[in-house]
């Protein structure tokens, strides 16, 4: 069954520096009998080089992760030069801050490369209408991170990045993963989480996770 209605857009413009993301991706689109990939491009510089007067009507899927002109710059400038320009920002960070930065930035939509191939075009589908979409994975931490400043005062007094540590240990994740996670350095993580358990009035790691998971279950059942 195809998934674009025939009230979909009828192309789409990939920008991603991975040949082997860019190829597999043309690939699974192009299957799809009412959309035509018309161009895709490793860099931002290709793809201003091939769309001087901008993309048209064409959904532009571009990673925000770039060499020199970051995707992010490249959502920026094609908003403010092109009216109606529909871009979705596709990429491996699932950070909130990254969502807010590339929705700030006019992006209409972003996906994860851990989504479903079906987010990807229920993104494409929105942003052709205008409309904004993120994916289920993005949506329930940028829910989270709205919801826990209406939660106990001692949690919601914690900044966004105490909390997105807090957050990610909930979620089972070890210093050091959280660390890569988060682009930063262990001892980074490791003061983070002393902050964490200043504020929350931990005694232990062990009474810290604890809270963790319970206000990771309180934020997956609202």
């Amino acid at each position: 069954m195809n998934l674009l209605t025939s009230q979909s857009i009828s192309s789409v413009v990939l920008v991603e520096d991975h040949q082997l993301m860019r190829e597999c991706l043309v690939r699974r689109l192009s299957d799809l009998s009412s959309l035509t990939v018309v161009g895709d491009y490793g860099s931002a510089e290709d793809f201003l080089a091939a769309f001087p007067q901008g993309p048209g009507s064409s959904v532009c899927l571009i990673d925000l992760n770039l060499p020199k002109m970051s995707g992010l710059a490249l959502i920026a400038d094609g908003v403010r030069q092109w009216p109606g320009f529909a871009a979705v920002a596709v990429t491996v960070w699932d950070h909130v801050r990254y969502a807010a930065q590339a929705l700030q930035a006019g992006a209409l939509g972003y996906v994860t490369k851990a989504s479903p191939f079906s987010e990807l075009v229920e993104a494409i589908q929105s942003a052709s209408r205008g409309q904004k979409y993120i994916c289920t994975e993005v949506a329930r931490a940028l829910k989270a991170h709205a919801l826990y400043r209406t939660m106990d005062p001692v949690i919601s007094s914690l900044s966004d990045r105490e909390f997105e540590v807090f957050t990610l240990l909930g979620k089972g994740r070890a210093p050091k993963e959280i660390a890569n996670e988060l682009g930063v350095n262990y001892k980074t993580v490791s003061t983070y989480r002393a902050r964490v358990m200043e504020k929350l009035q931990m005694k232990s790691n062990v009474d810290l996770i604890r809270l963790a998971l319970e206000v990771d279950g309180q934020i997956n059942r609202s």
